[in-house]
């Protein structure tokens, strides 16, 4: 008997022993280190105040065995002692007695908190490089195409001072956008090494959102003094410079930085879907 507890104790994994009632009456040291539970706390109480209801996870696990199938593994959530949560990893056998008879069961588990943590870290990585890639092959030149596209139809194709320095705002949010964009893209694989380069992206980003909101301002000033004057739309060209002041103060409302843009720019490209599919009017006829 002392041969057998020195073993249990020397295994690095944890190990629980239960009787057929699912009490326990076994806890290891590695048990004990990854759960921050004593031995004598748990013992007599039932295994599912670490693993939760395991009765139809363990009739899996003694099938498997029988039928000479690979023991499966079982994930749980566990509290430690001082209320943190954990991630195990666990497997069941049957515990049984010198004629072979199941006295119980046997569970051996490991802490796979940190696994699963940098597992979840690699995906978030992974949908954010894929959403900067989609941004560099559609969305920055989208943006740009219809920031130019929107002053030259402010200005009816004419190429005036108001409409090449708006269109030099949108070439300078195109650029910010492309260094904060790539530089997000060569730290996303190993961001903490990279975080030295993080302020980069970040000047980027103020810059294209500062050269934006200029851009709206400028189209907002050929709203308002070019013919035919557009009131309505001169004002609103004015949100994003408001949204950016306010954003850059509080740096948890970014949404009013978006906001801006919504209430600038979908009014725009609704008063040019309008003008192009209107129906152009009938020229005047000659006595």
């Amino acid at each position: 008997r002392a041969l057998h507890e020195r073993i249990v104790e020397s295994i690095r994994s944890g190990l629980v022993t239960t009787d057929l009632k699912g009490r326990i009456y076994t806890f290891n040291a590695a048990a004990e280190e990854i759960t921050g539970h004593r031995a004598e706390s748990l013992r007599g109480q039932h295994v599912s105040i670490l693993f939760g209801q395991i009765d139809d996870h363990a009739e899996a696990a003694i099938k498997s065995i029988g039928d000479g199938r690979q023991n499966p593994r079982f994930e749980a959530d566990c509290l430690t002692a001082e209320g943190l949560r954990l991630r195990l990893g666990y497997s069941i056998s049957p515990l049984q007695d010198e004629r072979g008879g199941t006295t119980g069961l046997v569970i051996t588990f490991q802490d796979l908190t940190q696994v699963r943590a940098l597992e979840e870290t690699r995906r978030r990585q992974e949908r954010l490089a894929a959403v900067n890639t989609l941004d560099v092959a559609a969305y920055i030149p989208a943006y740009a195409a219809f920031a130019v596209s929107a002053a030259l139809f402010l200005a009816g194709g004419r190429l005036r001072f108001l409409v090449l320095a708006a269109i030099g705002a949108a070439t300078l949010a195109l650029v910010a956008d492309y260094v904060e964009t790539f530089t997000l893209l060569a730290i996303t694989p190993a961001l903490e090494a990279q975080a030295a380069r993080l302020p980069t992206s970040s000047i980027a980003a103020w810059t294209k959102f500062a050269a934006l909101a200029l851009h709206a301002a400028l189209l907002s000033l050929m709203a308002l003094r070019d013919a035919p004057r557009r009131p309505i739309i001169g004002v609103l060209l004015l949100a994003p410079a408001i949204g950016l002041i306010a954003a850059f103060a509080d740096r948890t409302r970014l949404d009013l930085l978006t906001l801006g843009f919504v209430v600038a720019w979908v009014p725009l490209l609704g008063l040019a879907i309008w003008r192009a599919l209107r129906p152009a009017p009938a020229p005047l006829s000659t006595p």
